[in-house]
């Protein structure tokens, strides 16, 4: 018995508590099945609102041993970190604001377009019925939505809200629409025939005018740019609500980053071009300065033909050289006779005379006198004693009297 009581206290689900449950489902029960039936829909209505997102890629090829091998001398020895370095830059400059911004003005995208339904505004590009021009007075009306509205063949309806009021303006197709926010033209493009003008007609526009800061700030986010590993070719990607849009920017991107490198590379060559330039002018006037120096010397010398005039100098220098080393010879000679005439030494050595007796016929006569004594005194020396009056008579006007006479 106490086995049966403990057993019915410890039960945790009683048919009470079942009868309960079911009671609440069945109660319940349409509510059960719409709340799921909700939630699709909100859910299915939020992701068909939901603007796409479409992906663009492109390859770019730096460099190829094709077209730059002009450049291989430059990066030889500079090695991979160099290269690396090198496509590091070539990737700030696609995603820099100056080569985005020139695509951007290029493609004229400043101006979003849609068509707006009764749940989703889909972003079209440029296949509107017209085409839209639009110039912002007023600064703050940029990111402003334009209500655009076509009323008929002719005529057009433009609605938006600024500064807490809703604007409505009227405006002609082919004129300029102008207001205190902005200037703006629309012209018709198709549809605007008697079958088209009802459909068009039906339909609501929306334009969004953007800043070109803006544009800039959005296309540097959505670029990815990667280099493929050991190649020098670099795969751009950029992501876009349209996937047109998409694509042409991608491609005129890669034009401009191409029409880019040509330019910076003309205008490498153009300096290059113009510092040689300035050294041939630089050149051209030395030439110029020389030129009128020698024709001032010329004039000044009375010079008339340099070189046959330089010829005659020559032929004159060399026959001054040779008549130069004449004097210096007999100035040796001189010097070496003036020894030996005032040298105490024995006289029979016969004086130096060499270059003497050829250019002065003077002192030629009295060496050939002094050797003729100096022949006499050695014959006499092998006749007569030193003590000789005859002997010593002629040696001492050896001595003396031509000594004297040779100085004289």
């Amino acid at each position: 018995m106490k086995s049966t009581i403990g057993t019915t206290k410890n039960s945790l689900i009683e048919a009470k508590d079942i009868v309960f449950l079911w009671r609440l489902v069945y109660k319940n029960a349409a509510l059960l099945i719409i709340i799921p039936v909700i939630t699709f829909l909100v859910g299915y209505i939020y992701a068909y609102r939901l603007n796409d997102v479409y992906g663009s890629e492109a390859q770019l090829l730096l460099k190829s041993n094709e077209t730059y091998d002009y450049q291989d001398p430059i990066y030889k020895g500079l090695g991979a970190y160099s290269t690396y370095t090198d496509i590091q830059n070539q990737i700030r400059i696609l995603k820099s604001r100056s080569l985005i911004g020139e695509v951007i003005d290029k493609l004229e995208i400043n101006v979003s377009q849609y068509v707006v339904g009764r749940l989703r505004r889909q972003e079209v590009f440029y296949t509107l019925p017209f085409k839209c021009n639009v110039d912002i007075i007023d600064g703050r009306f940029y990111e402003v939505p334009m209500s655009v509205e076509i009323k008929s063949e002719d005529r057009y309806t433009v609605k938006y809200e600024f500064d807490n009021k809703v604007h409505e303006f009227q405006g002609v197709f082919g004129e300029e629409l102008r207001t205190d926010q902005f200037r703006m033209t629309l012209d018709k493009l198709y549809g605007f025939d008697k079958g088209g003008l009802e459909v068009i007609s039906k339909s609501n526009y929306e334009l969004i005018v953007h800043t070109r800061d803006y544009l800039i700030s959005k296309y540097q986010s959505n670029i990815t740019i990667e280099n493929i590993d050991f190649t020098s070719i670099l795969t751009v990607s950029v992501t876009d609500e349209l996937m047109n849009r998409g694509v042409i920017f991608l491609d005129s991107l890669c034009q401009t980053y191409v029409d880019y490198t040509r330019r910076i590379q003309l205008e490498v060559n153009q300096n290059t071009l113009d510092n040689i330039q300035r050294q041939i002018d630089t050149v051209q006037q030395f030439i110029e300065e020389t030129e009128a120096h020698i024709l001032n010397y010329k004039d000044d010398h009375s010079i008339l033909d340099i070189d046959k005039e330089g010829n005659q100098y020559f032929s004159e220098y060399f026959e001054l050289n040779r008549w130069l080393r004449g004097f210096v010879e007999q100035k040796t000679s001189i010097t070496l006779l003036e020894k030996y005439l005032n040298s105490e030494i024995d006289q029979r050595t016969p004086p130096p005379y060499f270059y003497i007796e050829e250019s002065d016929q003077y002192l030629s006569t009295l060496i050939s006198d002094l050797r003729a004594k100096q022949s006499n005194l050695e014959t006499m020396r092998t006749q007569v004693s030193e003590e000789n009056q005859g002997f010593k008579y002629l040696r001492n006007e050896i001595q003396f009297g031509g000594r004297r006479s040779i100085e004289n």
